[in-house]
């Protein structure tokens, strides 16, 4: 199966990359700095700057689609993190946004470390406590209060969960070649996506978009930083605690049940308090971000419809089991 043009063009963009030998003169020339050497870091988006004066930067280079006025909102996001003393990448520059052949370009301080070396409870523990933290923050003004929880891979322009959820149903809709019955079962799921709680008028809070291990660094002094803030700003608190619940039952063996996910809840709750009304729509923001993620497979060809489906009522039963936990440790 060949993907539609939206999803192709997403895919696309975010592979483009133009004018990346220019990329050390150019920092050379915008920042002021000696660049030695350049490299490549995992998903295509990073690249390691090692400085002959100084210590190593990391330059995101965002595709010429994405306005650069949404890398501007990701630093203006990073600076109030700094002054809030939260665990997270540092700016390298006063001006830490240019442009490079139309595309925004981001430079950070490179965050020395390691991804969290076991999923157990002190980790997770960790991450709830942080995830707490982070959603305690009066964050108000600009970038901080933009939607958030459309991750950058879905749509170059970022965006909220339901910018997700009409991403993934405009990719099932130009799906042509498909066996009758599973066109029904198509318009099934475009009603069940269409339906799907994203938490609006639920309290909100600056999110990190994907609280995942993948996005953690653990310092060598042992200190947790969240990494890869790429469209972040705003969204209902428990669409990010969802996600990182969801995390814990990976990590887990899909077990609900588990320390992990205690140890999640513990320490959110050492800084948030959910109201009655969260822990009741806590439920129907867990699945959204594996849903999207099995859409976009099953567009590219990788996964069959019923597997979606499928994947979308065991985690939503997944999802009422961490609602009942919930209830008991944060109400």
């Amino acid at each position: 199966m060949m993907p539609g043009t939206r999803l192709a063009r997403v895919v696309g963009t975010w592979r483009e990359r133009t004018a990346l030998d220019e990329l050390p003169a150019h920092l050379e020339a915008v920042h002021g700095i000696g660049v030695a050497a350049i490299e490549p870091m995992p998903g295509g988006l990073l690249f390691r700057v090692e400085r002959t004066d100084g210590p190593p930067w990391v330059a995101r280079v965002f595709p010429s689609a994405r306005p650069i006025e949404r890398a501007h909102g990701d630093a203006e996001i990073l600076r109030f993190l700094e002054r809030e003393d939260f665990p997270a990448e540092r700016l390298a520059h006063p001006d830490p946004v240019s442009s490079l052949d139309g595309q925004g370009v981001l430079v950070t301080e490179l965050v020395e470390g390691a991804a969290p070396s076991s999923a157990d409870p002190h980790t997770f523990r960790t991450l709830g406590e942080l995830l707490g933290r982070l959603h305690a923050l009066r964050a108000a003004g600009g970038a901080l209060e933009r939607d958030a929880g459309c991750l950058h891979v879905w749509s170059v322009s970022d965006g909220g969960l339901r910018d997700a959820l009409d991403a993934a149903a405009s990719w099932l809709a130009e799906v042509e070649l498909m066996p009758e019955g599973e066109r029904d079962h198509r318009e099934s799921l475009l009603d069940t996506i269409a339906g799907i709680d994203v938490g609006a008028g639920l309290p909100r809070a600056l999110i990190h978009p994907d609280p995942a291990f993948e996005n953690v660094i653990v310092e060598p002094g042992g200190r947790h930083v969240f990494i890869d803030w790429t469209g972040a700003g705003c969204a209902p608190r428990v669409a990010s605690l969802g996600r990182l619940l969801l995390v814990a039952v990976q990590r887990s063996g899909w077990r609900p049940r588990s320390p992990n996910v205690d140890a999640v809840l513990a320490g959110y709750g050492d800084r948030v308090r959910l109201t009655s009304e969260e822990l009741d729509r806590l439920p129907g923001s867990i699945p959204i971000a594996p849903l999207v993620h099995d859409c976009m497979r099953f567009c590219m060809g990788r996964m069959a419809l019923e597997e979606v489906t499928g994947g979308f009522a065991a985690i939503s039963r997944i999802a009422e089991v961490l609602a009942a936990r919930a209830r008991q440790v944060l109400a």
